[in-house]
Parts: C-alpha cells; structure tokens; sequence
C-alpha cells in the first residue's frame, strides 16, 4: 500500500514538473527571466524520479517479504 501511494505521487510530481517546463519553455515564455525557475522545475523532476525509485524498493521489498510469507513450512514427521 505506501509503494503504490509513493509510486502514485512520484508520478505526479514528475507529470507536473515536466508540465510546468514546457510551460516555462515555451513562446511566449510564462515569466520574464524563466533561467531560475527552470531549475526549479529539473529539481522537481528529480525529485519526482527518487521518489519514483523508492517507491520500486518498496514494492519489491514488500512482494519479497510477502512470497516469503507465504511459504508453508511442513514439519517431516519423525519416524516410527
């Protein structure tokens, strides 16, 4: 469950950093000197994909943990 709400919010972070570059990028461009806020926005695209990336360790640790939980083991019973 926090795997897949931290994957949910890695890509919405990232979908609207790149929005907001395209937006900063284009003509006529959304503010006057678009140099500084730019930067902002690749830092929020970063951002974006680390979160993206520690959302994935989760969800595999979580599906390793949980393959491991299930593994029934059967005492051999001991002979007569």
């Amino acid at each position: 469950m926090e795997g897949s709400i931290t994957f949910a919010f890695g890509v919405l972070v990232m979908t609207q950093a790149m929005a907001t570059i395209r937006w900063l990028d284009g003509r006529p461009s959304g503010v006057g000197d678009p140099d500084g806020e730019s930067f902002m926005a690749m830092l929020a695209v970063l951002s974006g994909g680390v979160t993206l990336l520690i959302s994935a360790v989760i969800l595999i640790k979580r599906s390793a943990a949980l393959r491991r939980s299930r593994k029934v083991d059967v005492p051999v019973p001991a002979g007569r």
